[in-house]
This record gives C-alpha cells, sequence and structure tokens, in this order.
C-alpha cells in the first residue's frame, strides 16, 4: 500500500470506468478495496465513520 486508504479521496463524482484516471488514483482504489475485503472478513463489521451521523436513503 502506498498510503492510507481511508485518506483516499476520489476526485471525480462518478465513477463509471477506469478511463483518465491516473496510476495514483487506480492505486488508491485498489488499496480502498483491499482493506474494505479485510472489514469483510472480520466478525465485527462495525466503523465509526458514520457514528453520530443521520443516514437517509
Amino acid at each position: 500500500m502506498t498510503q492510507d486508504p481511508s485518506s483516499f479521496v476520489l476526485k471525480r463524482r462518478h465513477l463509471l470506468g477506469i478511463e483518465g484516471l491516473s496510476p495514483q488514483e487506480i492505486t488508491g482504489l485498489l488499496d480502498l478495496a483491499e482493506e474494505f475485503v479485510t472489514l469483510n472478513r472480520q466478525i465485527e463489521k462495525k466503523r465509526t465513520s458514520l457514528r453520530g451521523r443521520t443516514q437517509i436513503n
């Protein structure tokens, strides 16, 4: 991993393809995906990133 995956921010509003992404953005996306795979394999799957916020679908 090149940097902390949690700090990765995609500068585009939508990700419809990888054409036009820089190598750093692609690496950041892959690193972030790896973090979510690790999280999904854990027994405790809760994250604190939305704690104290209201989510409306």
